[in-house]
């Protein structure tokens, strides 16, 4: 179980612990009001063969449950000192009716305490019940906020305890209730009593599901896992194959001798079905535990294999850069070094936008060219305000999806390519255009077009031109891309084929 699912299960067995709680203090307090109060039979003693929930066994069912719920106000000063007031009175009011009876059969605080008809005289508190009653309180006692393995362990020992009683009780009933009540623990405890009792014990071992066994129960483990589906079937299984022996035989379909064959040979074909279907459970979970394990490895190696390609790119990258600075520190005047350091800085840029794209998507090592160019023409006709000089930027750029070995260089030449068009296209407040063009060819490549309708640039010659134009050129290169480019008085136009196979 995962660690949001194992808290989310927690969660509900505090839940099913409050409504458990709720629901002992309501039978508690209905036995006490109408059962004895109120003077009804039924309430108290389910049938008039059976036997009854006397007075204090009612009363400290409801205590118990009233505290239990208080717990629930954690925080609460109140509360905190309410409940060991509570609990060690139900605990005195047990010891004693278990000294009472221990001393005198048949006579318990209430027959101290109250006068009886003679129908009700005999319901008293058996000592099963005293013992449950006090272990529940006892409970009680032990503070929610220990943090003791002691404090653990002892509680849900003494829950366990009270649990396995109740479940005994009940199961006496089940099978052969004058046999059980011969046994002098138990006898005199009313069937409603064994019910309320198992139901407040699983209270108290859901309201502390960190504690103790619970630990186990509740924990995240595969063990835990496989105990929780095997729980039902070890603790139903057996009474269910026992009852319906016990039903056969009165039945007189076999004799009383032969139900021990029978039972054993159920049980044990019933556990060893139950062991193949764990261990079909653990196989199953264990193939797919092997087989994330090989997911995560192959990750692990992916991962390694685009850390040294990561490395391998920025060596490249400073590589380029470096390149770059070497063709501009030729011929660097004074007035012609911010422009030419401003031209470095768009191209740093456009590296840049790359690596953000690349980090922005699922796909480490391919990028959409749509979205990559769109953004970057964007941002460069911001930069240096075209839109101001009346200079349009325009796109039109198929969804093609490229390597990063190819965007870096294709990025580079829109940037030198945009870059010569602001500078020399458009002088003297010259309004016009600049589009960059993509076309996805299919098994022919793409072709990159950026053009402008300005003044064209056949008569450039500065170094600023020439040293752009080297760029692109080996940029194309790069790519094995065949380069075209037109320059008249209708404008510029440069035009890039690259092939499929730099896809």
């Amino acid at each position: 179980m995962a660690p949001a699912r194992r808290v989310a299960a927690r969660f509900d067995l505090t839940r099913v612990a409050k409504a458990a709680a709720a629901l002992v203090a309501l039978v508690g307090g209905a036995v006490f009001v109408l059962g004895w109060i109120l003077d009804m039979g039924a309430v108290r003693q389910l049938r008039p063969a059976l036997p009854g929930m006397a007075i204090s066994t009612s009363f400290g069912l409801f205590a118990c449950g009233v505290c239990l719920l208080i717990e629930g106000w954690r925080g609460r000063a109140s509360a905190d000192k309410l409940v060991p007031i509570v609990a060690a009175a139900v605990l005195a009011l047990a010891l004693v009716n278990l000294a009472l009876v221990a001393a005198q059969p048949g006579r318990g605080v209430d027959q101290i305490l109250f006068s009886f008809p003679e129908e009700t005289a005999r319901i008293y508190m058996s000592p099963a019940t005293a013992i449950s009653l006090a272990l529940a309180a006892a409970c009680l006692l032990i503070p929610r906020t220990a943090t003791s393995r002691l404090a653990g362990d002892l509680f849900s020992g003494m829950a366990g305890l009270g649990l396995f009683i109740a479940a005994l009780s009940l199961t006496g009933y089940a099978f052969d209730s004058s046999a059980l009540h011969g046994v002098f623990v138990f006898s005199v405890m009313a069937l409603n009593t064994a019910v309320v009792f198992f139901v407040l014990f699983l209270a108290l071992l859901f309201s502390r599901p960190d504690w103790g066994f619970m630990k186990v129960f509740t924990g995240p483990g595969l063990g835990s896992s496989t105990l929780r589906r095997l729980l039902p079937f070890f603790l139903l299984g057996p009474f269910i194959f026992c009852w319906l022996t016990l039903q056969a035989v009165k039945g007189e379909l076999f004799d009383a001798d032969f139900r021990l064959s029978v039972l054993a040979i159920v049980a044990t074909v019933s556990l060893i079905a139950i062991a193949f279907w764990s261990a079909l459970r653990e196989n199953a979970a264990s193939a797919d535990l092997m087989e994330s394990n090989d997911r995560l490895q192959r990750a692990l190696s992916d991962q390694n294999i685009l850390l040294k390609e990561v490395y391998h790119r920025v060596k490249n990258n400073l590589q380029f850069i470096d390149a770059m600075l070497a063709l501009e520190s030729n011929d660097l005047s004074g007035a012609a070094m911010p422009q030419r350091l401003a031209d470095i800085r768009q191209r740093l840029h456009a590296l840049a936008r790359v690596h953000q794209q690349l980090v922005d998507s699922a796909d480490l090592a391919t990028l959409d060219l749509r979205g990559f160019l769109e953004e970057l023409c964007d941002n460069m006709a911001k930069g240096v305000g075209v839109d101001s000089r009346g200079v349009e930027v325009r796109t039109d750029v198929a969804p093609v999806r490229v390597h990063l070995e190819q965007a870096i260089p294709i990025g580079l030449i829109v940037t030198e390519l945009l870059s010569n068009a602001f500078k020399h296209a458009f002088p003297a407040g010259r309004r016009g255009a600049i589009l960059v063009t993509l076309q996805d060819l299919g098994e022919n490549g793409s072709l990159l077009s950026v053009s402008d309708d300005g003044v064209g640039r056949a008569a450039e010659g500065d170094r600023a031109a020439s040293v752009g134009s080297m760029i692109v050129r080996s940029l194309a290169a790069q790519l094995n891309a065949e380069m075209e480019a037109r320059s008249d008085d209708g404008g510029c136009r440069v035009e890039i084929r690259i092939p499929a196979d730099q896809h």
